[in-house]
């Protein structure tokens, strides 16, 4: 069979026209117009034909897109996958070391793996000065007291609070003894001399010049007769004070209220007098009251100060006078 070259490709095929484009009336103002011209009751719309849109061919679907990140929506479900997964991949990793350090051993039955502890480094001390010792008390009695009696002012070092000390340690002495008092503060550091006379006498005026006269270490003493408990007092005159200045200060002691020093009430005081004891110059004043007697001297560099004649007599001999 030969070939027909002149054989419409087409051959075969069928042509669909294609349809016909929709009439459609609708009224406009032109038509309306023509209308009333004509005299038409109703105005009559207009017949006209619907514009082709696109060729006849079918709109295509675009996919909505994020206007900022130019990606379809929905494309926040991978991220949310990611997220789970890192949060899975952590969950696992520390179910994989809680088995490890601790299911493991109890399975096999051995110590759990140690966890290395956290590396700190010390913080360095600095070093403190420790406060410096007190002096211990030194008697200066040579010869021994009946008793050495340790008394601790209790609060505030004042008259009253002394007083009541020594009332509380002349309780039980036996007549005509003496018994040597170490005053401390309730951190069982020792009263200082200055400090002691200035409480004892708060009105005294000559308690500033004490401080540069006298060592910080005293001995005191309570003295027990018939007639009453009566203290007395020893101080040691720092080296280079001229004898003139302790005679100068002892004149403005016997200005001062001398009832301060006694425990109970003296009385009336009579004059100064010059005196002796042993053969050392004293001087004295009697008190109306019985046994009471203030009496002080000052004898190598020391001054003793004494509330009755008997109780002076005894502490004479415990320093070796």
């Amino acid at each position: 069979m030969a070939l027909n070259l002149n054989q419409n490709p087409n051959q075969g095929q069928t042509n669909v026209p294609p349809p016909p484009v929709p009439e459609v009336a609708v009224r406009t103002m032109q038509s309306d117009v023509r209308s009333i011209n004509a005299g038409d009751a109703r105005p009559a719309p207009e017949v006209v034909q619907a514009p082709n849109i696109g060729g006849g061919q079918e709109p295509k679907f675009i996919p909505e897109t994020d206007n900022k990140l130019k990606t379809p929506v929905g494309g926040g479900k991978k991220s949310k996958g990611m997220l789970w997964a890192i949060v899975g991949v952590i969950a696992f990793a520390g179910i994989g070391a809680a088995g490890y350090f601790y299911v493991y051993p109890l399975i096999t039955g051995g110590d759990a793996v140690p966890v290395p502890p956290v590396q700190t480094t010390p913080i360095a001390e600095t070093p403190t000065t420790p406060p410096p010792a007190a002096t211990p008390h030194l008697s200066l009695f040579v010869l021994e007291p009946a008793k050495t009696m340790m008394v601790e002012i209790a609060g505030s070092v004042n008259q009253s609070s002394i007083m009541e000390a020594m009332l509380t340690a002349g309780v039980g002495m036996a007549d005509n003894t003496l018994v040597e008092l170490v005053f401390t503060d309730e951190d069982a550091s020792q009263i200082t001399f200055p400090m002691f006379l200035m409480a004892l006498l708060p009105d005294f005026g000559g308690t500033n010049q004490v401080a540069a006269a006298f060592s910080n270490d005293f001995t005191a003493y309570l003295y027990k007769d018939a007639k009453g408990i009566w203290p007395g007092y020893v101080a040691q005159v720092k080296t280079g004070v001229p004898d003139a200045t302790i005679k100068s200060w002892l004149t403005m002691l016997e200005g001062a209220n001398l009832a301060d020093f006694f425990l109970a009430n003296p009385g009336t005081f009579m004059a100064f007098k010059d005196g002796m004891l042993n053969g050392f110059p004293d001087r004295y004043a009697v008190g109306s009251n019985p046994g009471a007697s203030f009496a002080h001297a000052m004898i190598n560099g020391q001054v003793i100060i004494a509330t009755s004649y008997p109780g002076m007599q005894e502490a004479f001999r415990l320093l070796g006078l």
